[in-house]
């Protein structure tokens, strides 16, 4: 003998539907602007192309001062030691500007059992007694 269960109210079946639904839409996007991407990829050359002409020009008067007096010599060193630093910090911080992208996200699409997650505690401590007393 089989046992039929009650069949599900339509508010229910609607909302699993719903639920169904937002597991198939994605939660963030991701958009790549390609006129961007290709007007600071352009800059970047441009520029990379003038701080190694720069760094050149710094390597050719390092050896063109080879019977100046040790101040000359020391001072380009500096200059050349200088100008590489800023150029590798420069070239660090091209990584973003390379491809830039707009994101979107949609909490909206969260599932209604994330929703239902218990709370997190959080455990604040600070330095100052005077903000935060010792517990008595």
């Amino acid at each position: 003998m089989r046992s039929h269960s009650n069949p599900k109210s339509k508010a229910e079946a609607e909302a699993e539907a719903e639920a169904v639904h937002d597991h198939d839409q994605p939660l963030s996007s991701c958009h790549v602007d390609q006129p961007a991407a290709t007007l600071n990829r352009v800059h970047t050359l441009l520029h990379l192309c003038a701080t190694l002409l720069l760094l050149r020009a710094r390597a050719s008067s390092l050896r063109s001062c080879g019977g100046s007096p040790l101040a000359i010599f020391a001072s380009s060193l500096l200059l050349l030691a200088a100008d590489a630093v800023l150029a590798f910090l420069w070239a660090l911080g091209q990584a973003f500007r390379w491809r830039p992208v707009t994101r979107a996200v949609y909490p909206d699409r969260l599932s209604k059992a994330a929703v239902t997650l218990p709370a997190v505690d959080v455990f604040v401590v600070t330095a100052d007694p005077e903000k935060e007393p010792a517990v008595k």
